[in-house]
């Protein structure tokens, strides 16, 4: 957050130099407080559990103990991977159920003789994936050729999220690629969202509103409700910070 940001948020400080004072002296405390904790908890385990002289007895307590922590943190884990697998399957579902149901929009329109309107939607969703493929493309860039081209290929079927959500959720990451799993399937996620959920919800309103009421359809009514539902999951999704 820049100087001039601050002071627009109300940081009553006389100037820039004790501003910058100021954030000096926090990363500070930061830094200090990280360092007390891991020391507090370093001297909590010597005191509690030292490793000298120790009876059989004694041993097998400290065994037990760690066992119990080792299982717990594994419940934890196990229940973590099963929230991301679950945000993963929730946003794909979506994002396909948009994908089709934009395209018997498309069709619905195109059967109207709104044929702007039909162009349109489908237009953004072309944009969208061809986006896709070619991030996956760079990104896969150092790759060999056929791992590039078929990731590439992937993406512009459209499974370009599946891939990188089946790869996210894995925990499989490659030190040759230009992302990480994580912020690949995240980047994936804004295009969809920049270039294909908002702007066609926007178009599909539009052409709801110049209808006539009895001319309207059902499935236009689920791809706008489709739309909105898909960009508005991904952006709790990634606000709170689940990937």
């Amino acid at each position: 957050m820049g100087i001039a940001r601050l002071k627009k948020k109300g940081w009553a400080l006389a100037n820039d130099e004790d501003l910058a004072e100021a954030g000096e002296q926090f990363n500070i405390v930061v830094v200090n407080s990280g360092v007390d904790i891991g020391q507090d908890i370093s001297s909590w385990f010597d005191t509690s559990l030292p490793t000298n002289d120790l009876t059989k007895v004694e041993k097998e307590n400290q065994k037990k103990f760690l066992v119990k922590i080792a299982k717990r943190y594994r419940t934890l884990a196990k229940m973590s991977r099963i929230r991301v697998a679950v945000k993963i399957i929730v946003t794909l579902s979506l994002e396909y159920f948009d994908i089709l149901t934009d395209l018997l929009v498309a069709k619905s329109y195109y059967d109207a003789d709104k044929f702007y309107t039909a162009y349109a939607t489908m237009g953004f969703a072309f944009f969208s994936i061809v986006s896709q493929a070619l991030l996956t493309y760079f990104v896969y860039a150092k790759k060999s050729k056929k791992e590039c081209f078929g990731h590439t290929f992937a993406a512009l079927l459209g499974l370009g999220p599946l891939v990188e959500g089946v790869s996210l959720w894995t925990g499989k990451e490659d030190s040759e690629l230009l992302l990480p799993a994580s912020v690949m399937y995240a980047t994936m996620k804004a295009i969809e969202i920049s270039d294909e959920s908002i702007p066609e919800s926007i178009i599909q309103i539009g052409g709801l509103l110049k209808q006539n009421y009895s001319d309207i359809k059902t499935i236009q009514v689920i791809g706008v409700v489709s739309s909105v539902l898909s960009a508005a999951f991904i952006i709790k999704t990634a606000t709170s910070g689940s990937f």
